[in-house]
């Protein structure tokens, strides 16, 4: 899979939608987005650690502001999701397109999840302003995929980015809303 030399930009838009009229996941993570190994055991550490994965891809203005806005949106509710996840995120008005980042950590990370399970998957990701549909459907996407033990299980035997981006590809129609 080609990428973006590292410090290019390029929008990657997740309004790319796969044939059945679904957004492409997998095309908002790309392998040099993607920490096999994160550093930190808190989650503000964590948030910087993938925030600035995903800048040295995607440059945008402001770093620090969009920090806060994450740090700040983490500490009115926490995003861990429960089940070992957390899915930090944040509407942000000046980048042009949405990015995520994924990080994993063997030892575990706090995230104030609900069921008090140290966080091992992390996907931080950032939102355009005008993103409102995205927004939605990407969180509930990753949802409904972290919901499955079998995709849990497959994460957590990667040892690259590209693999990661394999599974995340194979285990994508398990995003899609089938009600």
């Amino acid at each position: 899979m080609g990428s973006a030399p590292s410090g290019a930009s390029s929008s990657t838009d997740c309004s790319e939608l796969n044939s059945n009229g679904t957004y492409s996941f997998a095309s908002i993570i790309h392998p040099d987005l993607v920490r096999l190994e994160l550093r930190s055991s808190q989650s503000r550490g964590t948030i910087r650690e993938l925030l600035e994965l995903i800048h040295r891809k995607h440059p945008f203005d402001d770093l620090e502001s969009v920090y806060t806005s994450l740090v700040e949106r983490e500490s009115v509710m926490s995003t861990g999701i429960g089940r070992g996840v957390a899915i930090p995120h944040a509407v942000i008005p000046h980048i042009p397109g949405t990015y995520a980042a994924i990080g994993l950590s063997s030892k575990g990370i706090s995230f104030e999840s609900p069921d008090n399970v140290p966080v091992g998957v992390v996907v931080l990701v950032l939102f355009p302003e005008d993103a409102h549909r995205e927004h939605i459907e990407i969180l509930a996407g990753f949802s409904r995929l972290f919901r499955q033990e079998e995709f849990l299980s497959a994460l957590r035997t990667v040892e690259s980015g590209d693999e990661l981006i394999d599974v995340l590809n194979r285990y994508e129609p398990l995003m899609e809303d089938h009600e």
